[in-house]
């Protein structure tokens, strides 16, 4: 039931969701502007083998001790590739100035299962020049770090360097994305500053691509977050409909694409997509995804002896906790 006092908390964001509602309606002629509308895509003029690749997170907390399995998959033309990763961790461990939280412990599997996923992509790239589709933004590759274990970051972070300057086309795709990148960077818009996504400025465009911005990896993700050759590397980010009824798809390709070699990357992605959507990311997101209930029939099936979380109280019991 809700209260009275939820409803006058909430009133106090109409007037903030209805400037923001007015923003993009006066945005989305400008964008309109920057936007390439394509009726059919060309075939990408070159023979590719694909790789594309999926994660899935499931967390379980105690009292005392932090479950977690994490795991990757790969798919090429006529192979996958499949890791997991499963480890139980202390909620503290060592003197109070080391006691690791649930937050740390929860970045820890993050950035382990990224490394799985970059792994899992890198154990098939084995053609030469393919075309590697990674399923979510540029950043949640190069940003989770551990400190439980911070060599993650920089094995990943290398491995996915070498995969890039290995491969014809090396593409992160993301249907849903809060960067404004477009708002911040684009001439056209500078008059309307604001926060809209780029995926929701490019909503009601029709099928087509919108012009690219090429940006420094730095710049969108932050210098002071990223080391060594990641800062300065150039990516060229856009917004895709692949046909009238598809999703917006943000598209971060590594590399300073030419306006020809964006057309071959999205004709080659429009080759291999069913429904507007890269049909090998969809086939992995559904083999990867792990159950709510996977990691406690794991847990079982091991004999662990799992201890009260202190939440049966108010009648809580069991549950893990799933990221994909």
């Amino acid at each position: 039931m809700l209260w009275r006092e939820d409803v006058e908390e909430a009133k106090k964001w109409i007037a903030k969701l209805r400037r923001e509602t007015s923003l993009l309606e006066e945005l989305r002629p400008k964008a309109s502007k920057l936007w390439r509308r394509r009726d059919s895509w060309s075939k990408p003029g070159f023979e590719h083998r694909f790789v594309a690749g999926d994660g899935s997170l499931a967390t379980r907390v105690t009292s005392y001790r932090f479950f977690y399995l994490a795991r990757a998959i790969a798919l090429s033309n006529d192979r996958e590739s499949r890791k997991s990763k499963f480890e139980v961790l202390p909620k503290s461990e060592g003197p109070p100035q080391q006691l690791k939280g649930v937050d740390d412990l929860e970045k820890h599997a993050k950035a382990m299962m990224s490394l799985l996923e970059v792994e899992t992509i890198s154990s098939l790239a084995e053609a030469e020049f393919p075309l590697l589709l990674f399923d979510g933004s540029l950043g949640t590759f190069l940003l989770p770090s551990s400190t439980i274990a911070p060599s993650i970051r920089r094995e990943r972070n290398s491995l996915l360097y070498k995969l890039y300057h290995e491969s014809s086309f090396t593409a992160f795709i993301s249907k849903h994305s809060s960067l404004n990148l477009y708002q911040q960077h684009a001439e056209e818009l500078e008059e309307l500053r604001g926060y809209i996504p780029d995926n929701a400025l490019f909503s009601t465009m029709p099928a087509g691509y919108s012009i690219p911005l090429r940006l420094t990896a730095g710049e969108i993700y932050g210098i002071g977050d990223l080391h060594g050759p990641w800062r300065s590397e150039v990516v060229t980010v856009f917004c895709a409909r692949l046909t009238p009824s598809a999703p917006i798809l943000r598209v971060e390709a590594l590399g300073d694409l030419s306006d020809t070699e964006l057309e071959k990357l999205l004709g080659a992605i429009y080759s291999i997509s069913s429904n507007g959507y890269p049909s090998p990311l969809r086939e992995a997101h559904l083999k990867v995804k792990l159950r709510e209930d996977e990691l406690e029939a794991l847990l079982k099936t091991l004999k662990l002896d799992i201890e009260p979380t202190g939440r049966e109280v108010l009648g809580y019991y069991g549950g893990s906790r799933i990221r994909i």
